[in-house]
């Protein structure tokens, strides 16, 4: 393994990535919503099967959201084809199309110069709004009824990552990443999370360099505010909480500096039941962090 590099290191320590070929794989399982059954066990934890030819993989959850136009979005945006995103190809089919209308003769150049930046501004903008939020919407709402207590170090708890994720110096923006929630020892919480290599409409395919596992690693100091409540994701919603935290963010180029940035992360996952064993740990060592419901916020 090769030295650290100064980019490598976070407030955290030093994570490498591991190989993509190493121990790690989506379940094949049916994805939630598909079985009527898993509606009556939205209040029971989840137990991820494991290969009975190798019990040391782990099987990453597999809960693919329902079709809406926010995860289209997202798709498009996050598949790519010789080097192009679907949605730059996407962007260049609607002017084709228009100077196809305009050589045709459907109308005067004058309506396609009106045409082509109209079609071109409102897809744009969507994107731009909905990429500032993640593609997701939360709701807040009641705090659990939950105690503080410690998750065992070897626990890993399923959940669907949305959020900055890092891995030796790079860092990137995911949603609806499947993963595992963790604790160590040390009290350091981490979010094991894998972007899979797949494929949309048949034609775009995820970014190779963004293939493989990404990580998420916080501090109790790091936690500035936690929430509860439910994150939609188009058509799909899930229990989730809302992590307020603070990393360093490394300089980039030679004007800017290394700082300390806050960053929301939104765990979700398929029952309560996991949503509060997370809980109780995160709130082991939160007595510092300001916990908000609906009530609250209202009062103040």
């Amino acid at each position: 393994m090769r030295a650290p590099r100064k980019e490598d290191t976070y407030q955290n320590g030093y994570h490498p990535a591991p190989s993509k070929s190493g121990g790690a794989f989506l379940s094949a399982d049916q994805p939630f919503g598909s079985s009527p059954d898993q509606a009556a066990n939205l209040h029971k934890p989840s137990v991820i099967p494991q290969s009975s030819q190798n019990q040391n993989r782990t099987v990453f959850p597999e809960d693919v959201p329902l079709a809406s136009t926010r995860t289209f979005l997202y798709n498009l945006v996050q598949h790519s084809m010789m080097g192009w995103s679907l949605f730059r190809w996407g962007l260049s089919l609607i002017v084709l199309l228009v100077l196809i209308g305009l050589g045709v003769g459907l109308y005067s150049w004058r309506i396609a110069v009106i045409l082509a930046p109209v079609l071109l501004l409102i897809p744009y903008s969507v994107l731009r709004r909905w990429r500032k939020e993640d593609y997701v919407h939360f709701e807040e709402s009641s705090l659990p009824e939950a105690q503080a207590e410690s998750l065992d170090s070897a626990e890993k708890i399923p959940v669907h990552v949305t959020g900055l994720f890092h891995v030796e110096g790079r860092e990137q923006r995911f949603t609806w990443l499947p993963g595992f929630y963790r604790t160590f020892a040390t009290r350091e919480h981490a979010l094991l999370c894998m972007a899979p290599d797949s494929t949309f409409l048949r034609i775009g395919g995820f970014d190779p360099d963004c293939v493989g596992m990404w990580y998420i690693f916080f501090e109790p100091k790091d936690i500035c505010e936690l929430r509860w409540g439910s994150l939609y994701f188009g058509r799909t919603s899930r229990p989730t909480i809302l992590v307020t935290r603070q990393f360093v963010q490394p300089a980039k180029g030679r004007m800017r500096r290394e700082k300390i940035a806050t960053e929301q992360v939104f765990l979700s996952f398929q029952n309560e039941a996991d949503g509060q064993r997370i809980w109780s740990d995160l709130i082991v060592d939160a007595t510092h962090v300001p916990l908000n419901s609906p009530a609250q916020s209202d009062s103040q």
